[in-house]
């Protein structure tokens, strides 16, 4: 199979959007094929995790009422649902890469990262170092790779080259996943202690607001990584710029005394992900005029 190797590390990503412009002209539908396979992805995911953690969600004043939890779905067909919904997901991305290879890496990694996911609340992964946050963010690889795969479908890209495009924005998308998950579990804290569930701000422990604070200047940082090859102003004012003024409001209302600010801190990370594939699609818009 035929694969193009980047030369230099400033191949790693377009140079500008323009050079994006011509295979994604061409094959516009397939990153709106994957943007819409997140959903079974994530779906079937997040039925594999409440099925697996059903008991300990039951004694968690926030998820008690989710629907395994709460006994109003039942399990077989909880099960029949994420069957369907993982091989929904398996056939829109087969529909949508040109390399074997790399469907069989995202879909392989996918499996193992999600099934996996809940056993990283364990006490048992304390001992080796794992939280549940390193394998969510972990699984935004494939998602990534399996992207630029599809818009380069026509340059036959294999599975290493795909990866090595997909480096910065998946590491970026590994440590935001880190910093608005950590937050967003922080708002159990006091169940899963008593529970004994971990996540990354049982590793932070009393440096928890630090700790947070770190890892957003890290997205922010690899957000630089990943636009410095773009050379489009409108991205680093609405994607570089919009993050920035957001993050430094977070970073002042996050209070560990207060775990309930961690859900909304994990809310505006929800809506500036939604910003950001709006600011794109304008971009991809402007570069075709």
């Amino acid at each position: 199979m035929a694969s193009s190797k980047p030369t230099s590390k400033t191949d790693l990503l377009p140079r500008s959007v323009e050079d994006l412009h011509g295979p994604y002209r061409a094959v516009s539908i397939r990153p709106i094929q994957l943007a819409a396979r997140s959903l079974p992805v994530y779906g079937a995911g997040m039925v594999w995790n409440d099925w697996i953690d059903r008991d300990i969600d039951a004694k968690v004043k926030r998820t008690k009422n989710r629907p395994l939890a709460s006994g109003r779905v039942r399990l077989s067909h909880a099960i029949i649902w994420m069957a369907i919904q993982y091989l929904v997901a398996g056939w829109i991305l087969y529909s949508s890469v040109e390399s074997l290879s790399v469907w069989g890496f995202a879909m392989l990694f996918e499996t193992i990262g999600t099934a996996l996911y809940p056993f990283g609340k364990r006490p048992a992964a304390r001992r080796w170092h794992i939280y549940p946050q390193y394998i969510l963010g972990a699984l935004n690889l494939p998602l990534v790779v399996s992207g630029w795969a599809a818009i380069y479908r026509e340059e036959r890209l294999g599975l290493v080259a795909s990866v090595e495009r997909a480096l910065p924005l998946s590491l970026m998308m590994l440590i935001w996943t880190m910093y608005y998950n950590t937050a967003y579990s922080y708002q159990d804290i006091k169940d899963d202690r008593n529970l004994g569930v971990q996540s990354m701000y049982v590793l932070a422990g009393q440096n928890i607001h630090t700790f947070l604070v770190g890892l957003g200047v890290l997205v922010l940082g690899n957000i630089i990584w990943v636009l410095v090859a773009v050379k489009s102003v409108w991205l680093w004012l609405s994607w570089m710029g919009v993050w920035t003024v957001a993050y430094l409001s977070q970073f002042r209302h996050f209070d560990p005394a207060h775990p309930e600010t961690g859900g909304s801190l994990h809310k505006h990370n929800v809506y500036l992900g939604v910003w950001t594939v709006f600011v794109c699609a304008i971009e991809v818009l402007l570069a075709g005029m």
